[in-house]
């Protein structure tokens, strides 16, 4: 009975605490945290790429739907479809519960948000507003395909591609662009896939090039079309066409007449089926039908037997072949000259006179060294020494910006002999660089900042004859950029130092801040001190160099992986310096006279020496032989000595006379 009672209190204790915890607690609604509410009106028209426009917002309670009398900092952030962009000011004060203000953002997007955040806020999203690109200042610009090298009548590899842009770097889509090729080597067909293509969403344009049959340099440029045309400069970009595989070869004479045991020098020019000039390898040179025989040089002995031997003299390099004549006359029989001249026999190889090509792969002959003069009997060949041909070496220059290429010009007879005794003439067609030239038969080709194409002609001159020959010219782009010099005045004084600035830039023309490699430098007299720099700060170097040498046509090179530069020509003058490595510039008269100045004191010093060693010894012999004269001895044996002492002098002064300048 009471444990029925006990429970019975137990049940209605639990049920009072129960209902008074579950039924009689006051209910509490969820709280909202306060947030900013944006006013969309103002975000609903179209902005532009790094122009501030409006933004307002206010501080909201959305429990209540009230505004609030907010004050304090919010941050900023923005984003598009491609994620985080910069709003300019990241942070804004608001006064009173709201802004109202101006904001910028620089990325152009369909789909641009802001976002709104402060301490017990909820981070606010703005709807989704458009920022168009900027078009007051756009720019074109080459995103790939530039600087392509290919073979003559291919298509590039790779894609020509520019990219228009404003000048927060947004791309403007479906602006009309004009892909053109502008210039190319003369007699080249070179065509564009596209040549008015509208850039994309992602303002690229796309063309590609196929090269014309002709090797050099192809300039293709890239402009806007329509009223947009003076806001973006055009570019211009190069491409490098290379000639195909060999495919002819041509041997020069194709006909010679040659005297009984005289040597002749056979050159050999290789093309392409295009007929552009080939640089050659190894020639492989024989003699299949008698004659004579030839070197690996191509210089080839007649032998005794006179005569007319067909297709004689073979040149080969890899599969391709061709083939020359040859006709053995007597030293003293003109008639077999004249004969011999009448037949024109032809040899093997590619019609026509090959003589101007200039190239060979092996025995070019050079002014009085192999030039087929030796062996020949004191008798003078009809026509013998008058000028015949020119040639040039190279026959074509295929070479990057800033860069120094010599070219040697021969001048043959009728038997291919090379003579000495002509003045040459010099010129340069087309704006790639500079020749430096004289009537000599050498010249260098300084190629200059502009990539393009030209021609080198020359002609050689004997009395009233006239011949001339050219070369191709092909400059292209460093793939890394260029070093620019600044502008050498003159002229300067040899032996003294003076001050240069190099700067290195990309082939954009923008300055390579961070640039920290070494850069060797010479110039055209080879005394320049310093030979290395490495010190560039910011992307520039200046410094003091000194050149030994007067000499009126100076250029200065400048060359690291990937880079080079050449500054202009300008002038040293002075008599040579005394600076370790400088030459005086006499040639082999200078070398001649410091050898014998050192032969003299050379053998003075030895000859003395040894006098003074053999008088020594003597004397000495003669005083162990007879101790009673030994005063006489020792006086004779003192002049002896002094003697040669007083000679070892003289030769010092003799080598330092004949090594004295002047």
């Amino acid at each position: 009975m009471r444990r029925g009672k006990l429970f019975k209190k137990i049940f209605i204790v639990i049920f009072t605490v129960s209902y008074f915890l579950f039924y009689s607690t006051p209910s509490v609604e969820a709280v909202v945290p306060y947030n900013f509410q944006f006013n969309q009106a103002v975000l609903s028209e179209s902005k532009i790429a790094g122009t501030p426009f409006m933004l307002n917002f206010e501080s909201f309670n959305p429990n209540n739907g009230l505004y609030l009398n907010f004050s304090g900092w919010v941050s900023l952030s923005a984003s598009n479809s491609k994620g985080q962009v910069v709003i300019t000011p990241p942070m804004v004060y608001v006064s009173g519960g709201e802004f109202n203000g101006s904001v910028r953002i620089d990325a152009a997007d369909l789909n641009t948000t802001i976002t709104a955040s402060a301490v017990g806020y909820s981070d606010s999203v703005s709807s989704a507003f458009c920022i168009n690109a900027d078009p007051s200042q756009i720019f074109l610009g080459i995103a790939g395909g530039n600087n392509q090298v290919g073979r003559v009548s291919n298509v590039l590899e790779n894609l020509i591609k520019v990219r228009l842009t404003d000048r927060y770097a947004n791309p403007i889509e479906a602006v009309g662009v004009m892909f053109k090729v502008a210039s190319q080597p003369n007699g080249a067909a070179g065509s564009l896939s596209a040549t008015n293509p509208s850039t994309d969403a992602n303002g690229y344009a796309l063309t590609s090039l196929t090269l014309g049959n002709k090797a050099g340099t192809y300039l293709i440029t890239a402009s806007l079309l329509g009223s947009l045309t003076t806001l973006a400069a055009p570019v211009n970009i190069y491409e490098t066409a290379i000639p195909m595989p060999l495919s002819n070869l041509s041997v020069n004479p194709i006909l010679s007449v040659v005297p009984r045991g005289a040597q002749q020098v056979f050159q050999a020019s290789g093309f392409d089926r295009f007929n552009n000039p080939v640089s050659l390898g190894n020639v492989s040179w024989s003699v299949t039908n008698g004659g004579g025989t030839i070197d690996n040089n191509g210089i080839f002995t007649a032998g005794t037997k006179v005569g007319n031997f067909q297709n004689t003299i073979k040149a080969s390099v890899g599969a391709v072949g061709a083939a020359a004549s040859v006709s053995i006359i007597r030293e003293d029989d003109e008639s077999d000259t004249q004969k011999t001249e009448n037949e024109g026999s032809q040899g093997a190889g590619v019609p026509g006179d090959t003589g101007d090509q200039g190239e060979s792969g092996s025995g070019v002959a050079s002014s009085g060294s192999g030039s087929g003069q030796s062996g020949v009997t004191q008798k003078k060949l009809e026509g013998q020494g008058v000028l015949d041909r020119v040639a040039l070496s190279p026959n074509i220059i295929q070479s990057e910006i800033n860069t120094r290429n010599p070219i040697i010009a021969t001048a043959y007879d009728k038997y291919n002999f090379a003579i000495n005794e002509i003045n040459f003439k010099w010129s340069l067609e087309g704006e790639v660089g500079e020749l430096i030239s004289d009537t000599s038969a050498n010249a260098e080709l300084v190629l200059r900042n502009q990539p393009g194409n030209g021609k080198i002609t020359v002609s050689a001159i004997q009395n009233d004859i006239s011949k001339t020959a050219e070369l191709v010219v092909a400059s292209k782009p460093t793939p890394g950029g260029v070093f620019i010099f600044d502008e050498i005045s003159g002229p300067k004084k040899a032996g003294e130092s003076f001050k240069i600035k190099i700067t290195a830039k990309d082939n954009s023309g923008n300055i390579l801040a961070d640039f920290k490699d070494q850069v060797a430098l010479r110039d055209s007299t080879n005394t320049m001190i310093p030979t290395a720099i490495n010190e560039f700060k910011d992307g520039v170097w200046e410094g003091d160099i000194t050149i030994s040498v007067g000499k009126k046509n100076v250029v200065i090179d400048a060359i690291s992986p990937g880079l080079n530069g050449v500054s202009n020509t300008f002038e040293v003058t002075g008599e040579p310096a005394h600076i370790a490595g400088a030459t005086s510039g006499a040639g082999a008269l200078g070398s001649i006279k410091f050898l014998g100045a050192g032969f003299a004191a050379g053998f003075g010093i030895l000859g003395s020496a040894l006098g003074m060693a053999w008088m020594a010894g003597r004397g000495l012999e003669a005083i162990g032989r007879n101790p009673m004269a030994k005063s006489k001895v020792m006086v004779n044996m003192y002049l002896g000595l002094i003697l040669g002492l007083i000679t070892g002098v003289l030769s010092l002064a003799a080598a330092f006379i004949i090594a004295r300048p002047g």
